[in-house]
């Protein structure tokens, strides 16, 4: 709650300080509130009061999305973010995914002191991009150097 108190009072204040420095404390504090509303979800779904919404999510829009966002951390950093895709579909909550998927890259991105971070998307044997639901799978990559 406290992080979101903040985001709501910045957004609200019609004092703005440097631009860089406005950015950067804005940007602190979304990640902060990122890092308890995923703490908060993995809470909810070990107790089982958050149940996933499971459905048909198609993986290369959803990493392209996330690689796009969190490019210009990599780039702050001196590194470089790569991603690879597929056409591949599975059965997930893209909402927690996507989560996991950020949580993976940004600590990827934070350690990483040199080179770069590569997310792959593999298609496992057996996994289809129509609305099957046995077969194969994907599976999703993050290595940094």
């Amino acid at each position: 709650m406290p992080c979101r108190w903040c985001s709501v009072c910045w957004t609200a204040s019609r004092w703005r300080p440097r631009r860089r420095a406005g950015s950067s404390w804005r940007s602190k504090a979304s990640r902060l509130a990122a890092q308890f509303d995923a703490l908060l979800d993995l809470a909810r779904l070990e107790a089982g009061v958050l149940t996933a919404d499971l459905r048909r999510v198609a993986l290369a829009p959803l990493v392209l999305n996330l690689a796009d966002a969190l490019r210009p951390q990599a780039e702050a950093r001196g590194l470089t973010l790569r991603v690879r895709v597929t056409g591949a579909s599975v059965w997930t909550d893209p909402v927690l995914l996507e989560r996991m998927l950020r949580n993976l890259l940004v600590n990827a991105i934070r350690y990483t002191d040199r080179g770069g971070v590569l997310m792959a998307l593999r298609t496992l044997p057996g996994a289809g991009t129509g609305e099957d639901t046995k077969g194969g799978g994907a599976r999703i990559e993050v290595v940094d150097t």
